[in-house]
């Protein structure tokens, strides 16, 4: 089943660690003031660097372009719970902006 991963952008350069298809990685967020956009950057547990500088756009499966470079299995989302489709800003990314992960057994069925 999809969940939302629990993001805490209280600060625009943070990181944390997440299990993601049974797999640990380092997720690391960084907010771009002078370009207005969030990144993020993935790692697996002994930090070695899958992908760095993804940009969070709002409803696209963030690995597509990315098929086998080691990424989690399944697909990533960012979603806007008000359904107004604006942007990701600094200020709505965890909250009405949420991370969705797909995992890669619901992906199969879909």
């Amino acid at each position: 089943m999809a969940f939302n991963l629990p993001i805490d952008a209280t600060f625009s350069n943070f990181s944390q660690q997440m299990d993601l298809d049974g797999v640990s990685y380092n997720l690391t967020f960084l907010y771009n003031s002078t370009t207005l956009q969030w990144t993020i950057s993935i790692s697996d547990i002994d930090d070695v660097h899958i992908i760095d500088g993804l940009k969070l756009v709002l409803n696209s499966n963030l690995f597509s372009q990315y098929p086998s470079i080691g990424l989690p299995p399944g697909e990533l989302y960012c979603i806007d719970t008000t359904e107004k489709e604006t942007e990701i800003n600094r200020e709505n990314l965890g909250e009405t902006v949420e991370l969705i992960y797909v995992p890669e057994a619901e992906v199969a069925t879909i």
